[in-house]
């Protein structure tokens, strides 16, 4: 096994790992099954992310948000690691030249792609999966995995294929699996589990207890209450706030609302 803190070092700018990524890290490269459960911002990312980097071949990386994708992409594009997206955003054209390049390259040319950000909706194009049933994968990495349970309010119906992806891929030879999420409970896991029909896997949980946040409910059934509410709750607990809404439309209200109280506030939507 290559030295995992040299790759971390000189590849990704980072002095050490944190808490398991290591130990993750090396359950992928040993070609072993690996979900993972771990709290946003625990460092998620960089278990797949490093495997991806050290394996051989193609990392197929299946997300459900665009701003995610280009998130990542980004900041491995600044590490001067390939990494190429199929969905939405980009042309036909644009996503052709990609499969034509998947179609034709081993993957040991000159700067190959490394990675392809692929949406589970992708999944739903014939071309796409014949081409993908020629290359050579390394690892798929199921980001957000909560969204293949129907258990879970974000059951993304695309994610059903996935099972199916995994079985016609791994036709071409065997590669590890990983799931990934941050919001999970035990019904969602084992869901996760039978969905992605995982046998030989290992797991990964990080504790998350967060004592610095707390739960409050207040029902509040006119909008302008829930205005004033918000606004009296920020002006009275010092520190920053996010402030999550249902729709784009009422975010637009909430932040006006707070502007015109003075409160210094930005707004942020991503699409999905």
């Amino acid at each position: 096994m290559k030295n995992l803190e040299k790759t971390l070092q000189e590849i990704f700018k980072l002095e050490k790992f944190n808490e398991w990524q290591k130990d993750i890290i090396e359950n992928v490269i040993n070609q072993k099954d690996t979900l993972v459960f771990m709290p946003t911002w625990g460092g998620k990312s960089l278990t797949y992310q490093l495997p991806g980097v050290i394996l051989d071949w193609l990392t197929i990386v299946i997300s459900p948000l665009i701003s995610l994708m280009k998130d990542q992409i980004d900041k491995l594009d600044e590490l001067r690691i390939r990494a190429e997206v199929i969905n939405s955003t980009i042309s036909q054209s644009e996503q052709q030249m990609i499969l034509r390049e998947l179609a034709q390259t081993d993957l040991t040319d000159e700067n190959p792609i490394k990675f392809l950000y692929i949406a589970p909706e992708r999944l739903n194009s014939e071309e796409f999966l014949c081409v993908l049933q020629n290359v050579k994968i390394a690892l798929v990495a199921i980001d957000e995995a909560h969204c293949i349970s129907q258990w879970w309010h974000d059951f993304r119906p695309s994610y059903m294929k996935i099972k199916g992806f995994l079985e016609n891929l791994k036709k071409n030879g065997s590669f590890p699996v990983m799931a990934l999420t941050a919001t999970a409970t035990k019904k969602v896991r084992q869901d996760i589990i039978d969905r992605l029909n995982l046998k030989d896997y290992s797991v990964f949980t990080k504790w998350f207890d967060r004592k610095n946040i707390i739960i409050l409910v207040r029902e509040l059934s006119k909008k302008e209450e829930k205005l004033a509410k918000t606004l009296e709750v920020i002006t009275k607990t010092p520190g920053s706030w996010i402030i999550y809404c249902s729709s784009r439309k009422m975010v637009d209200e909430v932040y006006n609302f707070l502007q015109i109280n003075k409160v210094a506030v930005w707004a942020y939507t991503w699409a999905m």
